[in-house]
């Protein structure tokens, strides 16, 4: 799977350059076909979060980012 295929989005943060080694498992859906390169994703339970994500979550993460409705969402201090 190509790494260029990653890109950065409201809910998505490519650290380009950066291998990450870990389960080796998709952070959203657990699929084992991961682009080997850390991203921080936004997860509408746990927030901003640091991992490796398949070619599609990785899509789907960079066209969404934090939305009001979301569990971990926190309304800006003023």
């Amino acid at each position: 799977m190509r790494r260029d295929a990653l890109k950065n989005g409201p809910g998505l943060h490519v650290f380009d350059g950066d291998t990450m080694d870990g389960s080796g498992y998709c952070g959203i859906c657990g699929t084992d076909d991961v682009v080997p390169t850390l991203v921080q994703y936004w997860d509408p339970d746990d927030g901003w979060t640091l991992g490796v994500l398949c070619h599609y979550c990785a899509k789907l993460a960079a066209n969404r980012g934090p939305r009001p409705d979301d569990f971990a969402y926190d309304e800006p201090r003023t």
